[in-house]
């Protein structure tokens, strides 16, 4: 979507209103992440039309892509305040609870280490709860400590388990998948879901990959998505024989999860933000395909998700 950048400073600001008005505590908010992202532009909104302040602005205020980071985090902030906290749909008990954990999230994947990485993991499981609700799936999620992280409901028939992880590297994709799968085999066995699927956003190992190649502006929207969409591909595809390998029935579909902004050139002063979705079927190609007989029906309205084709 293209974002004004004005609207992303507005929308930061409400988000941080709304979690002041519901108990999170004011200090906490004025040093946090998105407080940080939005006074970096707002600095940048202030020379937009002085391309000599712009150059020195972002010398200054851009190392490690930092003004890049800010209008990712206040992007994703947007997606999920307009999809799941004005929707009013989710206990705010439960909001809450992942929301404190969230501010306390730093702004550059840099600073984010052991002790820290739980805020982004509820932030993407926020993202994804959003995705879900904009497409009207029936969606919610319950405890911050519970197991599945996001539960989806088909046509009042069949009920879905969702764990999401966040990988660091691609060298930990392996050990994340394994976890997801071991926690949805204990909530599958312990509960009433008939399916779970494993969520993993790898936009940190993309980050990481790009970053020395990254820059603020783009004139095509369209190549940027056929680009990401490609990594995506790639990356499922080099781990594809130990994935097949573990299939599990009730297991069937891994989705991967890439957050990517551009700033846009010909629409300056704009930003385009999107989240790219892959999902796969874990089955090997001899095997039958629950992924073709039923999980592609039920996921079909995610607008943004491509499918892995089984020949």
């Amino acid at each position: 979507m293209i974002l004004k950048y004005e609207d992303l400073i507005n929308t930061g600001e409400e988000f941080l209103d709304w979690a002041r008005i519901h108990g999170v505590d004011s200090k906490k908010l004025d040093n946090s992440g998105i407080k940080n992202a939005i006074e970096l532009i707002k600095g940048l909104l202030k020379v937009l039309n002085d391309e000599e302040a712009i150059s020195s602005y972002l010398s200054t205020y851009n190392k490690d892509s930092k003004l890049l980071f800010a209008l990712t985090y206040l992007s994703e902030i947007k997606f999920i305040l307009d999809n799941v906290i004005k929707r009013n749909i989710v206990d705010e008990k439960h909001l809450i609870c992942r929301i404190k954990k969230i501010i306390k999230a730093p702004l550059l994947p840099s600073e984010e280490n052991n002790s820290t990485m739980e805020e982004r993991n509820h932030l993407f499981e926020l993202l994804f709860l959003a995705e879900l609700l904009k497409n009207n799936f029936q969606a919610n999620i319950y405890e911050c400590t519970e197991n599945p992280d996001i539960e989806v409901i088909i046509n009042q028939s069949r009920k879905y388990a969702l764990e999401c992880k966040r990988i660091f590297s691609k060298k930990s994709f392996i050990k994340n998948f394994k976890r997801a799968r071991s926690q949805l085999k204990q909530v599958l066995e312990k509960h009433d879901y008939d399916y779970g699927i494993i969520v993993i956003d790898i936009s940190r190992d993309f980050i990481v990959k790009e970053e020395n190649n990254m820059v603020l502006e783009t004139i095509n929207v369209d190549i940027t998505k056929r680009y990401v969409y490609q990594e995506l591909k790639s990356f499922f595809d080099s781990f594809k024989p130990f994935l097949h390998k573990r299939y599990i029935w009730k297991i069937p579909a891994l989705i991967l999860y890439i957050s990517f902004t551009n700033v846009v050139k010909h629409r300056y002063p704009s930003v385009y933000w999107g989240h790219f979705l892959y999902m796969h079927d874990l089955a090997s190609f001899n095997q039958v395909s629950l992924f073709d007989q039923v999980i592609k029906t039920d996921f079909i309205k995610l607008t943004n998700i491509f499918y892995l084709q089984r020949k």
